[in-house]
């Protein structure tokens, strides 16, 4: 009988590990998977060379390469594009803003294309795909019309407004007064009158006692109501509600196209 159950209870073990080992291989070739469906050209640097998509670049210096995304990148004597040289150009005269910008040739550039409606002295980025001159906002490659240039700040990569209205994802929110508006997190923002939630009024949120919770962009309260990625968690007490240790994790829209 002794003999039964320790053979059993191995069993049981052995069972046990393989399911773990299964686990883990499924884990691992899904990442492997999911690497090789988002592969995006790059450049890297492996001892005394440099790559641009595997293919080494000859010409480059490696001790002075510097990349600044999957695009550009330069070194003491050369600017490149997706591991070209860019002919007739040298680095002092290359800047790089972020966000696949970048100003040369008195030229502005977007992901390499020329943006022919910027102006090239006053053009600046603002993080997260957009930026603006002294007469237009553009987002990616796109000139927004309707954005107020001298007045128009991101708030964060969802909200931005102006002196005219307050936008989400590029669409005005009619409700939402721009004086008084400020984010609180990822999807939640106020203003002196509402409460919202991508860019939608929580409709019966209490505007002075809301608060967010947590880093996750999705749990806030207020003196009523628990809220998860704004819908009200029935049942839930705001005065006792623990926020979870794993949170639900939205994956959020997305801000632009280009």
């Amino acid at each position: 009988m002794k003999n039964d159950k320790l053979i059993i209870q191995n069993m049981k073990k052995v069972s046990f590990l393989i399911f773990i080992l299964l686990i883990s291989f499924t884990v691992k070739m899904t990442a492997q998977m999911d690497k090789a469906r988002t592969y995006v050209p790059e450049y890297e640097k492996h001892n005394t060379k440099t790559y641009y998509n595997k293919v080494e670049i000859k010409q480059a210096d490696t001790e002075t390469f510097e990349i600044f995304d999957n695009l550009y990148a330069k070194d003491k004597k050369r600017v490149y594009y997706k591991g070209n040289e860019i002919a007739d150009l040298i680095p002092r005269n290359f800047e790089y803003l972020g966000f696949s910008y970048a100003k040369y040739k008195e030229k502005v550039w977007f992901n390499g294309e020329v943006l022919d409606e910027a102006d090239f002295k006053s053009f600046i980025s603002l993080g997260d795909y957009y930026a603006k001159d002294n007469h237009n906002v553009f987002v990616g490659a796109t000139l927004v019309e309707q954005f107020d240039a001298p007045s128009f700040k991101i708030l964060n990569n969802k909200y931005a407004k102006d002196i005219n209205a307050v936008y989400f994802l590029r669409k005005k929110i009619k409700q939402a007064d721009t004086f008084t508006f400020e984010v609180l997190d990822d999807v939640y923002a106020k203003d002196k009158k509402h409460v919202y939630y991508d860019g939608e009024i929580l409709k019966y949120a209490d505007l002075k006692t809301f608060e967010t919770l947590g880093k996750y962009g999705g749990y806030a309260k207020d003196k009523k109501y628990v809220y998860n990625h704004g819908k009200i968690l029935k049942g839930e007490n705001p005065k006792e509600f623990v926020l979870p240790e794993f949170p639900s994790i939205r994956i959020p829209p997305i801000l632009i196209q280009y």
